[in-house]
C-alpha cells in the first residue's frame, strides 16, 4: 500500500509538471512540424519574430512613447471653481451677497506645444529604432545559433563516418598483433583514437542539446523541444571594402541613428529653454451672481500672465541644453570611431576565417585525403606501418572538422559584421546548399 501510494505521487507530479509545463509554452502544431523535419533560418526568424518576449517588450514601450504625443501637445486642463463674497460671520451662506462661478484656462505661449510635440516625436523615433536594435540583436544571436547548430551536425556525421574506420582499424590491428604483424603500441593508438572519437561524440551531442536548449529560448520554446538539422549554407567569399563598410556604418547603424535623434531632440529643448524667456497666458471667464445687493447678476473676463523675471533661471536652463547639444555630438564622433575600430577587428577575423576555408577546401583536406590513400596502400603493400596509416587518418580527420569550424567561424563573424553595421550584407547566405 505504501508503495502503491509513492507510485502515485511520483505520476502526480509528473503530470502537473506535463501540465503546467503546457500551459507555459502552448505551442502550435505548424511549428512543432516546422522543427521537426529540417529546419531553415527564415523559418526560425519567423518563430522569434512572432514569439519572443524580449522583442514584444520593445514593441510595446515603442508603442508607449507613441502615447506621449497627445498628452504634451495638448493644453493643461481647465480649471473651475465658486467664490463667495461677504459671508456673513454666523457663516450663513445663504445671506451670502456675492456668489462667483468661473471657468480658467491656461494657454502656453505660441509655438511651445510644438516644440514639446517636436521633442517626443524624437523620442518616437528613437523607441522605434530600440526595437529595430531588438530585432537585430534577436536576429543576429538566433543566426549565430543556426550556425554553431549546423557545425555540430557537419562534426558528428564526420565523427560517426570516421569512427567506424577507427572500430576496423582497432580490429585490424588486434588481429595483426596476434599474428605479430604489428606492434602494441599500434593497437593502443588505435584504441585511443577510438574512445577519443567516442568522446568527442558524446561531447557534441550534449553541446548540440546545450546549443538547441539556446535556439529555443529565443523561440519563446521549452528548452527540451526538439530541433531537426539547419539546412546547409554555401559559401560564398567576402569582397566588401573597408570603405564601403564606413559608408554603410554611417547609414545604417542604429546606435547612430539614435544619437542622430537625441541631438535633434536635444535643438528642440534648446528652443524650448529659450521660449522659456516668453510668458504663459491665463484666461478666466467669471459669472457673477449678485444675492441680497440689489445689483443685476454681470459677466467677468479676467486675462493674465506669468512674468518670467528670473533670468538667470531662463539663462541657465539654455545653457544645460546647449552643454547636452554638445555631449551629443561629441558622443556620436566616439561612437563612429569605436564602431569603425570594431569593424577593422571583425573584418579581420571574416578574411582570416575565409582563408582558412578555402585553405582546407582546396589544399589541406585534398592533400591530407591523398596522403590517406597513400598510406593505405602502402599499408596492404607491406611498405607502410601501421601506425602512419593512423597517423594519416587522424589528421583527414581533423582536417575536415577544422573545415567545418572555420565555416562556423566566417558565417558568425559575417554576422557580427552585421550586427555592427545594422543592415544585411549583400551576399548570398539563404540558399539551401553549402559547397
Amino acid at each position: 500500500m505504501y508503495l502503491q501510494r509513492i507510485i502515485l505521487a511520483i505520476f502526480c507530479f509528473f503530470l502537473a509538471f506535463k501540465i503546467a509545463g503546457a500551459s507555459a509554452y502552448a505551442i502550435e502544431p505548424d511549428i512543432q512540424l516546422v522543427l521537426k523535419n529540417e529546419i531553415s533560418l527564415k523559418n526560425l526568424e519567423a518563430i522569434a519574430f512572432d514569439r519572443n518576449p524580449g522583442l514584444k517588450a520593445a514593441k510595446a514601450k515603442w508603442k508607449a512613447v507613441i502615447e506621449r504625443y497627445p498628452q504634451v501637445t495638448a493644453l493643461d486642463d481647465p480649471e473651475i471653481g465658486i467664490d463667495t463674497w461677504n459671508i456673513p460671520t454666523d457663516f450663513n451662506l445663504d445671506e451670502t451677497r456675492n456668489t462667483i462661478y468661473w471657468i480658467s484656462q491656461k494657454f502656453p505661449f505660441p509655438g511651445k506645444l510644438k516644440i514639446k510635440g517636436d521633442i517626443v516625436s524624437q523620442e518616437v523615433k528613437v523607441a522605434r529604432t530600440q526595437f529595430e536594435i531588438a530585432t537585430r540583436e534577436l536576429l543576429a544571436e538566433l543566426e549565430v545559433g543556426y550556425h554553431e547548430l549546423l557545425y555540430m551536425d557537419k562534426a558528428i556525421d564526420i565523427i560517426r563516418s570516421n569512427k567506424k574506420l577507427a572500430e576496423h582499424l582497432s580490429k585490424i590491428s588486434a588481429t595483426e598483433y596476434s599474428t605479430h604483424a604489428t606492434t602494441l603500441n599500434d593497437v593502443l593508438k588505435a584504441q585511443a583514437q577510438l574512445a577519443q572519437l567516442d568522446n568527442d561524440l558524446i561531447l557534441l551531442i550534449e553541446l548540440r542539446l546545450n546549443e538547441v536548449a539556446h535556439i529555443n529560448t529565443l523561440l519563446d520554446l521549452p528548452p527540451a523541444q526538439l530541433i531537426g538539422k539547419p539546412r546547409n549554407v554555401p559559401f560564398v567569399p567576402f569582397n566588401m571594402k573597408l570603405s564601403k563598410l564606413y559608408q554603410m556604418i554611417r547609414e545604417h547603424q542604429q546606435e547612430l541613428q539614435i544619437n542622430g535623434f537625441e541631438i535633434e531632440k536635444s535643438r528642440h529643448k534648446i528652443r524650448l529653454a529659450e521660449k522659456q524667456y516668453y510668458p504663459d497666458f491665463r484666461t478666466s471667464f467669471k459669472w457673477f451672481d449678485n444675492n441680497n445687493i440689489g445689483l443685476d447678476q454681470g459677466l467677468g473676463v479676467f486675462v493674465g500672465i506669468n512674468v518670467p523675471i528670473w533670468f538667470d533661471k531662463n539663462r541657465a536652463r539654455v545653457s544645460e541644453a546647449q552643454n547636452n547639444l554638445q555631449a551629443l555630438e561629441y558622443e556620436k564622433k566616439d561612437l563612429e570611431n569605436r564602431a569603425f575600430a570594431d569593424i577593422n577587428r571583425i573584418y579581420f577575423k571574416i578574411q582570416n576565417s575565409s582563408r582558412l576555408v578555402r585553405l582546407y577546401k582546396e589544399s589541406l583536406i585534398p592533400h591530407a585525403l591523398q596522403s590517406l590513400e597513400i598510406a593505405e596502400t602502402w599499408y596492404k603493400q607491406n611498405k607502410g606501418s601501421f601506425a602512419g596509416l593512423l597517423e594519416a587518418r587522424s589528421t583527414w580527420l581533423n582536417f575536415q572538422l577544422a573545415y567545418q569550424r572555420a565555416l562556423a567561424d566566417y558565417f558568425q563573424n559575417i554576422v557580427g559584421m552585421e550586427k555592427l553595421i545594422g543592415v544585411t550584407l549583400e551576399i548570398a547566405k539563404n540558399k539551401e546548399n553549402r559547397k
